[in-house]
């Protein structure tokens, strides 16, 4: 028999569309946004900022009422995913724009129109999403929502891709202010940039619930993290390979997470153990 074509369900047809109309119409106003602050007048270069800020704000509020005002609540999460992927489409266009761009002045709006549209981030901010990984989009937009993450309440999955990976402190206190509200997390993930603190944080909030934690190559993370992991009891997957962790952070580890099934590159173990059996023979 011949090979038919898979014909795509409603739904799916509907969420493609989703993603180019989000393109184009973050586009749209960061040209419209743009000509509109042109023709105020200002005198300092603060007011300018303020003014997009404010403008942009605004088109993104009317956009995501318009469109979450218009879906089902179990949707959210697909609708979040094409908002996103319909962004980056709009910002990859506009930084081809940018590459070819030889006037100043035209670069500069063609520059203002990008923040813009990073602001048009904000349309995914809400109680009802549940997962964010923001390792797979892009950094202009990570570096943004980074900002905004004490308004992710619900989350349940929380990736952060790698913070500056590892050369800087900068996104410390975003991450440590951010998870402040977060109260239902069962996976979290942060390499490089995770530190003791922030580890403190999500932990004593989360401690009933997590159950995967990711923090690999992350040199902050000390025998101090151990405690902090340890109190949670129902973690069943644990990255915490090339931290500054010890053996002996690691079997206070072993020894309380009675539940721990996987153990992602631990060649760590071993020395553990041997420390485990030490102990036993003094």
């Amino acid at each position: 028999m011949p090979n038919y074509k898979e014909v795509k369900c409603l739904l799916e047809i509907c969420l493609d569309r989703l993603k180019m109309l989000v393109t184009e119409i973050v586009l749209m106003n960061s040209v419209k946004i743009t000509k509109k602050i042109d023709r105020l007048n200002y005198n300092e270069q603060e007011s300018v900022s303020t003014y997009t800020k404010q403008f942009a704000t605004e088109a993104s509020n009317n956009f995501r009422d318009y469109i979450f005002t218009s879906i089902v609540c179990y949707l959210h999460e697909e609708v979040a995913v094409r908002i996103m992927s319909g962004l980056e489409v709009a910002i990859n266009i506009k930084k081809d724009l940018l590459k070819l761009e030889s006037d100043s002045s035209r670069t500069t709006k063609t520059s203002r129109e990008m923040v813009i549209m990073v602001v048009f981030s904000e349309m995914i901010i809400s109680h009802r999403l549940k997962n964010l990984n923001l390792n797979e989009i892009p950094k202009i937009l990570r570096a943004y929502l980074f900002d905004k993450l004490n308004q992710f309440r619900g989350l349940n999955y929380l990736h952060l891709g790698s913070g500056s990976g590892g050369w800087s402190d900068v996104y410390i206190d975003k991450f440590v202010q951010g998870t402040m509200s977060m109260k239902h997390l069962t996976s979290f993930n942060l390499c490089y940039d995770c530190n003791d603190t922030i580890l403190n944080v999500v932990t004593r909030n989360c401690e009933k619930t997590l159950s995967q934690i990711d923090v690999e190559m992350s040199k902050q993370v000390t025998n101090v993290s151990a405690d902090f992991i340890a109190r949670c009891h129902n973690l069943r997957k644990l990255h915490i390979f090339h931290t500054a962790m010890d053996s002996e952070g690691h079997l206070k580890i072993l020894k309380h997470l009675k539940k721990l099934k996987v153990l992602v590159r631990g060649d760590f173990l071993c020395e553990a153990l041997e420390l485990a059996d030490q102990a036993k023979n003094l």
